[in-house]
């Protein structure tokens, strides 16, 4: 049985660092530009899914769930705000 957690807990933390990888680099290859931003983005989504689980008692799936729409949310805000930003990236 122990076995079967170390597997499940290196799959996780793969998985936590295979992500923002992937992200970094789709980023790059698109813009030639490295968007380090990426990293605040994890951190508002991980925050959220912390508070879920230990403050509000939630299991695993509701806990990704809440941190997927709060980091959407805050995605949606945040052009919302300045979408002259995001325009401005796609001209160069």
């Amino acid at each position: 049985m122990e076995t079967l957690q170390l597997i499940v807990n290196g799959l996780m933390t793969g998985t936590i660092l295979a992500v923002p990888a992937i992200g970094l680099t789709a980023i790059f290859a698109v813009l030639r530009f490295t968007n380090f931003a990426l990293a605040s983005h994890m951190t508002i989504g991980a925050f959220a899914g912390y508070v879920a689980n230990a403050k509000l008692g939630l299991p695993v799936l509701p806990c990704l769930a809440c941190a997927f729409l709060v980091e959407l949310s805050f995605l949606r805000g945040r052009e919302k705000l300045r979408p002259h930003e995001v325009f401005s990236l796609i001209q160069y």
